[in-house]
């Protein structure tokens, strides 16, 4: 099998070579390595891959998942309400938003709050009847059989996922087991995610199996509890947003493959819609990555503009039901009582001092007591300065055809972090000068750190790279000069009868 819709092997290659892009490197990074090194390399990422993901599952504590129990904890006490009145009430009536009486005086339900999570919860809990669901496992199993046995490595995994998941949809299983299952599944694939999104970017080994790793210490990130994408967020009942960014983690892994060897324009444009619709605020992380890679990416402008031109809209028409309703009725939003940092009655250096600062780098100012700069960012932030700063030197030898395509994607990482840091800047201080701002600026932040992290991963990917080589360089040449030839300049003694 030459190509997969994941890769980008096959013909897509070659058009991208038709288009004026460099020749991109097979995704992973294994062109150019021996058969049984490049066997290794996978053998050992798939084993780092599998062995976080267990990590992460291990602490989500799994014995409970098939507990017929309520989630609880934060917000999630409220959100268990949401998918039985989309059941019972809405379904019905072939209708996935609507007016209730459950809260306030009336409220419109999913108008304002994403319903896909909600949706997700129903399908799991409903599952499928027996004789249609004995079916989905009988082709799921052999989807698994030739996902493993037949296809690539690169389109393993999706095949390999979409199987288990459709078992699990068709079978039926309690309200509270379904909510678990759908709050939980955005952190516990995570790791695997960020996989295939280094993997699709170009990135050489370690780098796939590093992003993997990467992502952990984003999930258990202990210095915020309600901004979202991280464990403790989740557990309060941020699991729409941990599940956005999930989709927007695979967004990302399209966009970086299709603005590197053309194509994945429909693919990106549905999951775009779909991580907006699962949490619109995951369109800023989704967006500022495809904005930092139409910066760096080497695909002709004509090509990458076609690119946007087909994404961008097939995304804006799959989620427009949602959002223009959401758009046009946003003067009945109120803000919770959200406010920023410090006011504008400070200086802007104070204000960075005070507020930005610490929560870009030190983060010595946390919301509760019981929160903690933990793990210690700082030494992440360097790590993925260095990563930057390799991708980026990296990146002006390409520019000269002395280096190779897989930077773009360290290079798009950096810059994207370089957004989401100042898109929290910028919007606290738009609203601190009187700009309606619907936007609680630290939700941003999440998006920061995410990219910081993979972006360590990136630098300690590259730099270990470059250690081996120069490693490799020195080991050759102190063999060389312990090679009889290197110690006898005159050559070898010609044999007898040869003349000398």
């Amino acid at each position: 099998m030459t190509g997969d819709a994941w890769t980008g092997g096959g013909a897509a290659e070659s058009g991208a070579a038709r288009s004026g892009a460099a020749a991109p490197i097979e995704p992973g990074g294994t062109v150019g390595v021996g058969a049984t090194e490049g066997r290794l390399q996978r053998v050992v990422t798939g084993a780092i891959v599998v062995g976080v993901t267990l990590f992460v599952v291990g602490n989500l504590r799994p014995w409970t998942w098939f507990l017929d129990t309520t989630p609880t904890g934060g917000d999630l006490g409220a959100h268990v309400w949401a998918p039985a009145y989309l059941r019972d009430v809405l379904l019905g009536d072939l209708r996935l938003t609507g007016w209730t009486q459950d809260w306030y005086a009336g409220f419109p339900a999913f108008t304002f709050y994403m319903v896909i999570p909600s949706l997700l919860v129903v399908m799991v809990e409903a599952g499928l009847g027996l004789p249609v669901a004995v079916l989905v496992y009988l082709a799921a199993a052999a989807a698994v059989w030739f996902g493993v046995l037949r296809l690539s490595a690169g389109a393993r995994l999706p095949v390999v996922a979409a199987a288990v998941t459709a078992a699990v949809l068709v079978t039926p299983v309690p309200y509270g087991v379904a909510f678990k299952l759908v709050a939980i599944a955005g952190v516990a694939a995570l790791p695997a995610a960020a996989w295939l999104m280094a993997r699709l970017g170009g990135l050489a080994f370690p780098g796939p199996a590093l992003a993997a790793a990467g992502a952990v210490p984003f999930i258990f990130d202990q210095s915020f509890n309600i901004y979202g994408g991280n464990l403790m967020s989740t557990m309060s009942g941020e699991f729409a947003y941990s599940l956005g960014l999930l989709a927007a983690v695979f967004y990302m892994g399209a966009a970086a493959r299709g603005l590197t060897a053309g194509g994945r324009r429909v693919i990106a444009g549905v999951l775009l819609a779909l991580a907006g619709l699962t949490h619109l605020f995951l369109t800023v992380l989704a967006l500022s990555f495809t904005l930092a890679f139409l910066l760096v990416a080497r695909l002709r402008v004509s090509d990458r503009l076609r690119w946007v031109l087909v994404a961008g809209p097939l995304a804006g028409l799959l989620s427009a039901w949602w959002v223009l309703p959401f758009l046009w009725n946003r003067g009945l939003l109120n803000d919770m009582g959200w406010f920023g940092q410090s006011g504008s009655d400070v200086s802007l250096w104070t204000r960075f001092a005070t507020d930005y600062g610490p929560a870009l780098w030190s983060r010595t100012s946390l919301d509760y007591d019981f929160l903690a700069n933990d793990p210690p960012f700082q030494l992440f932030v360097a790590m993925a300065l260095v990563g930057a700063v390799l991708c980026f030197s990296r990146g002006v030898r390409r520019l000269l055809r002395l280096g190779p395509d897989r930077v773009q994607f360290g290079m798009a990482m950096a810059l994207t972090a370089l957004l989401t840091a100042l898109a929290f800047v910028l919007l606290n201080e738009a609203s601190l000068w009187n700009v309606d701002v619907p936007v609680w600026n630290v939700r941003i932040l999440p998006f920061y750190y995410f990219s910081v992290y993979i972006m360590a991963a990136i630098g300690l990917s590259e730099a270990s790279r470059s250690a081996g080589r120069l490693a490799a360089a020195a080991w050759a040449a102190l063999r060389r000069s312990r090679s009889p030839a290197a110690a006898d300049p005159s050559g070898p003694a010609p044999a007898p009868g040869e003349p000398a």
